[in-house]
């Protein structure tokens, strides 16, 4: 399976996948770039640009192409960490040295997100343990992690 991603991979990044486009996918595609876009995106369509000798279209697809994969790669550690911080709230009635060392790990996990990536983890681990538990476990679980981490829940919600 890895040996077949790589290899379709290798074959996008040999081929340029603009050829493959229809007309009309095409100006869907480089329509997205607006004036606010270019906007927001001008120091690194231009850098590319420096750098690669593209044009102006394909520096903008390339470079939402890289927003894409980032939100792809951002997305998958969210999940991961919350499946983490999940597993972990099945010790939070145990023993306190048991519940110290899952709110501890809750915590690491956490922390090795970036600030942005924070509110939508927070947003699912929330959801998730109060669909998970009866009302009060959950909201008891919820507390503890809330105060560990010193996070208020309405940034969660």
């Amino acid at each position: 399976m890895k040996q077949e991603q790589e290899q379709a991979v290798e074959a996008v990044v040999s081929q340029n996948p603009l050829d493959y486009l229809t007309e009309e996918q095409a100006r869907k595609q480089f329509g997205r770039f607006n004036n606010s876009w270019v906007k927001s995106h001008k120091s690194d369509v231009d850098s590319l640009i420096a750098q690669t000798g593209l044009n102006f279209n394909t520096a903008c697809f390339i470079i939402a192409l890289r927003e894409d994969s980032n939100t792809l790669i951002s997305n998958e550690l969210i999940a991961s960490t919350v499946d983490t911080m999940l597993n972990q709230t099945r010790n939070m009635f145990g023993s306190e040295e048991v519940k110290k060392s899952a709110l501890h790990d809750i915590q690491r996990a956490y922390d090795k997100l970036d600030t942005f990536q924070k509110n939508s983890a927070g947003k699912k681990f929330r959801k998730e343990v109060l669909v998970k538990n009866n009302r009060a476990d959950g909201i008891r679980i919820l507390d503890a992690v809330l105060n560990k981490l010193e996070v208020t829940e309405s940034s969660w919600c």
